[in-house]
């Protein structure tokens, strides 16, 4: 049947200020339309109410079965720069948009601001989105080969892609709770912002900082001293080659 798309265009500085994601059911949202209006007005701002209930996310996590999926949607989402690797999320409405808004919240802003992604396309093949939701009855195939081109969380056939590790997902995953979130998280996040600004996207790169941060807190027992090491001269060599520290 007919359904309404909401879409957000504009320039990330416009936009950005509270992801996109958690405009999900806001009251701007349209469920009919009986004017007859052909052409969409553009908006000199947009200030919308958000209704979306944050502490929902941590209840989503809580699930033992989801973080192990989740922590592999974070490594698919840190290796798409490098792979390419385009992301399908199938399960219902409802799941794909915290799936979604579990990422924006785990991630660094920086990078969620450029983390597009549709919650529902009937033709996911066609979708030009990081990250595309669809449902089982879509136009997907989810053959053997599509969970190596693709990266697949196949929620209810339970099945996942196989994915590169990430140290970075590794460590969200041990904090994956509100406490360890305000505590650790977001204190990884505002050290990296004084070492590293520059990129607008995810890579396994990060994987450096975050051991090395791990490595100059005092954890550096927890890590293999063959990566505390090479994350230490990769960093030293780029901070050493800026003109300002």
């Amino acid at each position: 049947g007919n359904l309404f798309a909401h879409s957000l265009v504009g320039a990330v500085t416009e936009i950005s200020t509270i992801p996109s994601i958690f405009s999900w059911k806001s009251p701007f949202w349209v469920k009919q339309d009986k004017s007859s209006q052909t052409a969409l007005p553009t908006l000199n701002e947009f200030n919308h109410e958000i209704t979306f209930n944050f502490d929902s996310v941590w209840t989503f996590l809580k699930d033992k079965k989801r973080q192990e999926w989740f922590y592999k949607l974070i490594c698919a989402v840190i290796d798409y720069e490098k792979s390419k690797r385009k992301i399908i999320i199938i399960d219902d409405n409802e799941a794909i948009t915290y799936w979604i808004a579990s990422l924006s919240t785990i991630l660094h802003p920086r990078y969620v601001n450029y983390l597009t992604f549709a919650t529902y396309h009937h033709d996911p093949y066609t979708a030009p989105f990081m990250i595309t939701g669809t449902t089982e009855n879509s136009n997907f195939r989810c053959s053997n080969d599509e969970y190596y081109s693709y990266f697949i969380l196949n929620v209810p056939q339970q099945k996942v892609s196989d994915v590169p590790e990430s140290d970075l997902a590794i460590y969200l995953l041990e904090n994956l709770d509100e406490q360890k979130y305000e505590s650790q998280i977001l204190e990884f996040y505002e050290w990296l912002d004084r070492y590293s600004s520059d990129s607008k996207y995810l890579s396994k790169h990060l994987d450096y900082y975050i051991n090395f941060q791990r490595a100059i807190k005092g954890e550096i027992d927890a890590l293999p001293f063959a990566k505390v090491i090479e994350s230490a001269q990769v960093i030293i060599q780029e901070q050493s080659q800026k003109n300002s520290h």
